[in-house]
């Protein structure tokens, strides 16, 4: 495989969760409340390391996004 930029595995990372986290929920195998409390924990995960490590700024980006992701599977499924 040849070598990919971090932007694009991030983004295939994302994509990938993302797809795999709504069909876990279409299936009913997690609740929303389950997704919601997952990647609450997840961005404050984020949150915390990067104040712990110094780069508040790029971890908090990440933190925004989980949220996002996490807003639209859980609103998606309602």
């Amino acid at each position: 495989m040849n070598r990919v930029s971090d932007t694009a595995a991030a983004m295939a990372a994302i994509s990938i969760c993302e797809n795999l986290l709504a069909v876990l929920l279409d299936r009913e195998l997690l609740s929303p409340a389950d997704v919601e409390e997952m990647l609450s924990e997840a961005a404050e995960s984020v949150r915390a390391a990067g104040s712990s490590n110094g780069t508040a700024e790029a971890t908090e980006e990440a933190a925004q996004l989980i949220v996002a992701v996490m807003d639209g599977l859980v609103a998606s499924s309602d």
